[in-house]
């Protein structure tokens, strides 16, 4: 196992992080389309902060179980704690993970281009919520009812 330093664009956040980097994960949901990270998870000991928690400012949004940490004064988020599997996630067997997601790009000595890309499609897991109220989901332009939507998830999410 390597240990990389990693620090946001300032410096201001610092840390190391020990890791088997062998894939990064590139989110395609509301938040990590805009923010561009390339995520690789690590267990939550594997993280180490070189500067105080008081130096980091937290954004959570939507279930507020993720927990998006970056710095106050270059707004680079560096890593953040992954949400809480859905209950339609955990239904189709979907295994909580109590560790850090790292932003690879923050990391020294780290060829990107050299290591694969693992699409997520958090995008469809979010177009789920309010479902189990009875609404409508809509993927790739077409309206789905909550039981029809149930059944595609499965091959929706791979």
């Amino acid at each position: 196992m390597k240990t990389y330093q990693g620090s946001c664009h300032c410096g201001r956040i610092r840390f190391e992080v020990e890791a088997d980097i062998d894939h990064v994960r590139s989110c395609d949901c509301s938040i990590c389309q805009r923010r561009g990270a390339l995520n690789h998870r690590v267990a939550k000991e594997s993280l180490r902060l070189l500067v105080p928690w008081s130096d980091l400012t937290l954004y959570q949004w939507g279930s507020r179980t993720a927990k998006d940490y970056f710095c106050p004064v270059c707004g680079i988020l560096p890593f953040r704690r992954p949400s809480d599997p859905t209950a339609q996630e955990l239904r189709e067997g979907v295994e909580p993970f109590d560790g850090w997601a790292v932003n690879a790009r923050c990391l020294e000595g780290l060829d990107l281009d050299a290591i694969p890309v693992n699409k997520i499609h958090g995008s469809r897991i979010e177009m789920l919520e309010g479902l189990s109220r009875g609404e409508r989901a809509v993927h790739e332009g077409r309206t789905y009812s909550q039981s029809e939507t149930r059944k595609k998830l499965g091959k929706w999410l791979r």
